[in-house]
């Protein structure tokens, strides 16, 4: 979300300063991985679904700017049963937004997709135009925009901490002291010790993710599998990502659950996933996708950032005049970084913006501030 956001105020024209504390396209919070699926039919709510057509223009367009692929059209493929959040939910935002999906039953799931094992109560309801983006590679292009555009990327620079003074934030660095008109924290697991004052509790979990390679790699390969998503109604649903040709990363299909998760502290967490984790992986994976069962490859943690609600918080900061956030993306974010990149350009220049973000605004956890100006 910030490269994006500096790829757009610098477009627009405005002088911008990006503030990293690692390096860029890093491994420490929620968006690296190699793949990151990308969906509009979106099961969460049917509200989410304007920001994600426009997220994908966005994502079209940087395309267009850097010369480069970024988000693979190769379809997502749901797997569930009728009554299941995930199968309804996807139904319902298909219908409200005429979005294109087709639905297979048991037996037409298994002559088109051999390589998955479903019951006869399992439906499938295949979403073409869906698929996934590259999130390192995405997040160098949107940095690479905002540079040829005039930002400044400060990387390896932790923000020690920050203030507004009536006229500007006044951010303080180990070096010395940036002064700025407007202030966008974008900053994952890390927001609330960034942001004292945000009131909402943001609750960080580290999710397993793996990569293997599969005993029948014909099988998982991009064109004849789609990105994947399994919901059996009992346990976490789980997903995965085919491979393709012009794979980075680690090698195999990428598998992971999406779920609760396990707390974790940002600072602590260092990737490294204990031995029975990758084998309850591996076992979810072997029930459903058995040929894509083999070795596995490599495996590390992604980091949730959880909202009390499971939705984002887009706002400005309380009690600040120029300090906006976006956070609380509760794994389901990154395909909205685009969008977002607009969202929060529009706010810190404009203060305002016409995008649909009302309903992921503070208001939804404390009514009294509806009232507020903003």
């Amino acid at each position: 979300m910030g490269s994006a956001a500096c790829s757009f105020i610098a477009r627009r024209g405005a002088s911008v300063i990006g503030i990293e504390r690692f390096s860029r396209a890093h491994d420490r919070g929620s968006s690296h991985g190699h793949s990151r699926v990308y969906r509009e039919s979106y099961h969460e709510h049917p509200d989410y679904v304007p920001l994600l057509m426009e997220a994908g223009r966005q994502w079209e367009q940087l395309e267009s700017r850097v010369g480069s692929t970024l988000l693979i059209r190769c379809g997502v493929l749901y797997i569930s049963t009728p009554g299941g959040q995930i199968h309804d939910g996807v139904l319902e935002s298909a219908s409200t937004h005429g979005l294109e999906c087709r639905i297979l039953q048991a037996e037409q799931l298994r002559e088109e997709y051999p390589q998955f094992r479903v019951m006869d109560e399992y439906v499938g309801i295949l979403e073409p135009n869906a698929g996934f983006i590259d999130p390192e590679r995405a997040i160098q292009a949107w940095l690479l925009d905002a540079e040829q555009a005039g930002a400044t990327i400060m990387e390896n620079t932790p923000v020690r901490s920050w203030e507004e003074t009536g006229d500007c934030v006044r951010i303080e660095l180990d070096d010395g002291v940036v002064e700025v008109g407007s202030l966008i924290v974008c900053s994952g697991a890390w927001t609330s010790r960034v942001i004292g004052q945000l009131g909402v509790p943001l609750h960080p979990t580290r999710q397993v993710i793996g990569w293997l390679r599969p005993d029948d790699p014909g099988c998982c390969e991009i064109g004849r599998m789609p990105v994947w998503l399994i919901d059996t109604c009992g346990n976490e649903p789980y997903y995965g990502i085919p491979t393709w040709p012009d794979q980075l990363g680690p090698e195999g299909m990428k598998v992971a659950l999406h779920g609760a998760g396990t707390p974790t502290d940002p600072d602590q967490e260092d990737g490294w996933v204990r031995p029975e984790e990758i084998e309850r992986l591996r076992s979810e994976v072997l029930e459903h996708v058995p040929g894509a069962v083999g070795s596995m490859t490599h495996a590390t943690t992604c980091m949730y950032t959880n909202s009390p609600d499971g939705d984002f918080i887009i706002d400005r900061v309380p009690g600040c005049d120029r300090t906006w956030f976006a956070a609380g993306f509760s794994g389901h974010g990154f395909k909205f970084s685009s969008v977002m990149g607009r969202v929060m350009s529009d706010l810190s220049l404009d203060r305002r913006t016409d995008l649909p973000i009302e309903f992921l605004s503070l208001d939804r956890f404390d009514p009294s501030r509806s009232g507020d100006d903003r």
